[in-house]
């Protein structure tokens, strides 16, 4: 693939399109009732047809969250864009790490400036210190600001997030006012126990 100096891809190292070897794709989710109306937002997102650059994904466990963030991450890949997709406790650890290494800001900045962001699991951080609310509302503001691509996925209600973090990180992710965010709701029983 031949890119301009200017395009963020120019030097890097991407996958075959053709090779990416992908399990989780829109063409592998098992589609039970409840699922319709957010795999359909999802494919729409993917396909860069949403007008919102902010996707929130939500759904008790084991619901498909992830396999729905996954394959938007896969359809965003053939086409050569870059997507970093983390579970957020991995990156809360990520920043950790940076400290020790000296290269906090340029980790913080990676998280910042992604093509495309996927936080997997917002709100399954454990212990949520001020640190850690501090972290998330710099990367999250920051993208919000740039209206940069950004998925996220959560078993938790938007009152949940707000007592968890505080009020303006869940306001960010529900901005749905302003035409920042679409949210797709996965209302089904869990794929792994089968129970609601």
């Amino acid at each position: 693939l031949a890119v301009g100096m200017e395009d963020p891809r120019f030097g890097k190292a991407l996958p075959c399109p053709d090779c990416l070897g992908e399990t989780n794709t829109f063409e592998t989710f098992r589609t039970l009732p409840g699922t319709e109306s957010a795999l359909a937002l999802a494919k729409e997102y993917a396909a860069g047809r949403l007008s919102t650059p902010w996707l929130v994904i939500l759904g008790m466990f084991g619901t498909g969250k992830t396999h729905l963030a996954r394959a938007i991450a896969h359809e965003h890949r053939k086409r050569l864009e870059l997507v970093s997709m983390r579970f957020v406790p991995a990156l809360l650890q990520d920043l950790r790490d940076s400290y020790e290494a000296k290269d906090h800001e340029q980790v913080l900045a990676q998280y910042q400036g992604k093509t495309l962001l996927i936080l997997d699991d917002i709100g399954d951080t454990g212990n949520i210190t001020p640190w850690v609310k501090e972290q998330l509302l710099i990367i999250l503001n920051h993208r919000y600001e740039g209206a940069k691509p950004t998925v996220m996925t959560s078993n938790n209600t938007m009152e949940q997030l707000g007592a968890l973090y505080g009020g303006r990180i869940a306001s960010r992710m529900w901005d749905t006012r302003t035409g920042m965010v679409s949210v797709a709701v996965l209302d089904c029983a869990d794929y792994r126990t089968g129970k609601v």
